[in-house]
């Protein structure tokens, strides 16, 4: 499963290139920073219904995202480099265990790995608890964190530079399905805050503040978060996909996962 993700995200950031930033002000940051959380902000591709609802329930499979960078695709085609970058991608191992049908706890996990001149890693978890259920209606609260980190090294004036990016995604989402049969529809809103920071080491920098060697620029944002999308269950196995929205951009999830009941 492991080699399935890495295969993927091989050949993603081979198609697309190396990133490639120069004079960077500190809004500009900002801007790829919102389009990293954007692409790394914990999801399950899941809904406000328990994986069961008397059993203790373990969930465990992969699951992907598109999601819009039209920041990073500017910077980028600005600084010399292709447009190719208007959507990157990412994957991880999902888990989610959920005692009784009542408390929940995810797992997204992509360990630490060389993605062609690219070092990344992404970890990401939540809580979520059912409030409320009528018939085949549920509503949840889930709450979630996560952190990545990507670094790679590129030319400055003929001098090479090494880039680190990491972000921390947390917030809170509160979860509506509604069950038909084996499909689950479900809908999300909620609030994300992002905490991250770039920085650079080496005697260039690509930052447009006049400072050179070990320089970084902090950012910190808040955004609403809009979720819908849907999951099917065929015996112990389920299929999701998801649409969301957060900091100005879309994304797109899909899931595949194994049910296991103990």
């Amino acid at each position: 499963m492991f080699k399935i993700i890495t295969a993927v995200l091989i050949f993603s950031f081979q198609v697309h290139g190396q990133f490639r930033f120069e004079n960077l002000e500190k809004r500009d940051v900002q801007k790829i920073l919102q389009d990293i959380g954007t692409l790394t902000q914990h999801t399950s591709v899941s809904g406000a219904k328990p994986i069961s609802e008397e059993e203790h329930t373990f969930e465990f499979g992969i699951g992907g995202t598109y999601a819009q960078t039209p920041s990073i695709n500017q910077f980028v085609a600005d600084s010399g480099g292709d447009d190719s970058y208007n959507y990157l991608p990412t994957a991880a191992m999902l888990a989610r265990f959920h005692a009784g049908g009542i408390l929940g706890v995810e797992l997204a996990m992509l360990p630490e790995i060389d993605v062609g001149e690219y070092n990344v890693r992404n970890f990401s978890g939540a809580v979520e608890l059912l409030l409320f259920r009528y018939n085949d209606n549920y509503f949840s609260l889930n709450g979630f964190t996560g952190n990545s980190e990507v670094k790679y090294e590129q030319l400055v004036d003929s001098s090479p530079v090494d880039v680190e990016i990491k972000d921390q995604v947390s917030g809170y989402v509160f979860n509506y399905s509604r069950v038909y049969n084996e499909f689950e529809l479900y809908l999300g809103y909620g609030v994300s805050t992002l905490d991250g920071e770039m920085s650079t080491t080496g005697s260039k920098t690509i930052f447009d503040i006049g400072v050179s060697g070990t320089s970084s620029v902090p950012v910190s944002q808040s955004s609403e978060h809009f979720k819908l999308g849907v999951n099917y269950k065929l015996g112990s196995y389920k299929l999701g996909g998801e649409y969301s929205k957060v900091f100005g951009n879309e994304r797109f999830s899909v899931k595949a996962t194994i049910l296991n009941i103990f």
